[in-house]
């Protein structure tokens, strides 16, 4: 499993219309490490950052109550999101080069 530091905050001011408000905000520099979060029942998917060109993206699942490590899918193509529907299947969305939708199941070993 690969770790990465939590990101930091940053706070700046932002001027809309002679209003000044203060935002804050995850750091626009912090490493993205997660790039889709999917639940069902009482399993949480993972999809992580986009990998080095030419490389698959990695699945992982984990048990919400414990965060138990449950297992990993190496997934194919340029996967943007995720959700996982009723059935248990997994449905990806990728954008490029045209919006697509798959669904995936998974076979039980």
């Amino acid at each position: 499993m690969e770790t990465t530091t939590f990101p930091l905050r940053k706070t700046y001011e932002v001027n809309n219309g002679g209003q000044k408000y203060q935002v804050t905000r995850v750091d626009p520099d912090a490493r993205e490490a997660a790039r889709s979060v999917a639940l069902r029942g009482d399993t949480v998917f993972v999809l992580y950052r986009q990998p080095p060109k030419g490389s698959e993206r990695v699945l992982d699942r984990y048990l919400i109550t414990t965060g138990r490590y449950l297992g990993s899918v190496a997934l194919t193509g340029g996967i943007a999101e995720i959700a996982v529907d009723a059935d248990g299947r997994l449905l990806t969305l990728e954008h490029e080069p045209l919006p697509v939708v798959r669904v995936w199941e998974f076979r039980k070993r």
